[in-house]
């Protein structure tokens, strides 16, 4: 039987505010209206403080990262570590820097958290519409906020172990900012009883291994690209491909097919596992297992 996430009833401190106020009106009010709507359907009302602070794109994911975390119970630090690290890092990055990324593993519950970020980005365009556009749309479309690739890379290095200022690219600006966002994200989630646990998990399997046996503690040494990356995997690229032609390519893409009112998660190692023994391009029978649903209910039909 399919497991759901509940619907959580949203709550607005000033009242439901009707579409008309959020979408047609103007003002100052109307602007930290629109704002308190779009981040009450996060339960995030307390991120208002960053607004301005930070860039969008990244109160954005801020939100979506940290509803996720609330929502789903299985998620570890390291796995929040990735998501913020890949959201600073990404918007720093060019294309080609990003298809140049070198795998040194491939490990099904990253491909299974990418996808599940990637269907929640829908979510995220969504409320922001609902909600009158506090915040612009084109800082919140999925080229602009997620690289597959990029997080990958960020999982594996996080579930290492890494010290932080790797993880960030030895960038101090990347590092500040990831620091910040993780401080707001952690308290909120207090603030619900959620805490986050320290839960390394160890490589899955070695995707090119080299003659000599050579282990990913000095992958980012290795002149290879890991997985044999072709062009097509950022986000810019990969329109009109086949998404389940390889895995590498599933991966690109974070499982994603367009079905933004699904939000799915795998809960444990025994769901990642069968996952991948999925033959390929059929994968409708448990792609829905886990679903998000709506904040409110649907209106009924006439």
């Amino acid at each position: 039987s399919s497991a759901h996430i509940l619907p959580v009833p949203i709550n607005i401190s000033c009242g439901r505010p009707s579409l008309d106020v959020l979408w047609f009106s103007s003002g100052p009010e109307v602007s930290a209206l629109r704002l308190t709507a779009f981040l009450s359907v996060f339960d995030c009302v307390e991120f208002s403080e960053l607004f301005g602070q930070i860039e969008d794109s990244l109160l954005g994911a801020l939100c979506l990262i940290t509803y996720v975390v609330l929502q789903v119970q299985t998620l570890s630090e390291e796995d929040v570590d990735a998501y913020l690290s890949q959201a600073v890092c990404q918007r720093l990055k060019s294309s080609p820097e990003l298809q140049q990324i070198e795998l040194p593993l491939l490990s099904s519950r990253a491909v299974q958290l990418g996808s599940l970020y990637v269907r929640g980005i829908s979510h995220l365009l969504g409320a922001n519409n609902a909600s009158g556009c506090p915040l612009p749309s084109a800082a919140l479309m999925p080229w602009h906020v997620f690289d597959g690739r990029l997080f990958h890379s960020k999982y594996l290095l996080a579930h290492r172990g890494v010290e932080k200022h790797e993880l960030l690219d030895d960038d101090p600006s990347c590092l500040s900012q990831f620091l910040l966002l993780k401080e707001k994200l952690v308290e909120t989630c207090r603030k619900r009883s959620r805490a986050l646990q320290s839960r390394p998990r160890a490589p899955e399997r070695s995707l090119s291994p080299s003659p000599g046996g050579s282990s990913g503690e000095d992958w980012r040494q290795r002149g290879e690209t890991a997985g044999g990356h072709q062009r097509g995997w950022g986000w810019r690229e990969r329109r009109g491909q086949n998404v389940y032609k390889s895995r590498d390519r599933m991966w690109g893409r974070g499982g994603h097919r367009g079905r933004g009112q699904d939000f799915y998660s795998c809960h444990s190692s025994e769901d990642m596992s069968r996952c991948l023994k999925l033959p390929r391009g059929r994968s409708n029978h448990y792609r829905g297992r886990y679903q998000l649903a709506p904040r409110w209910p649907h209106p009924s039909a006439p």
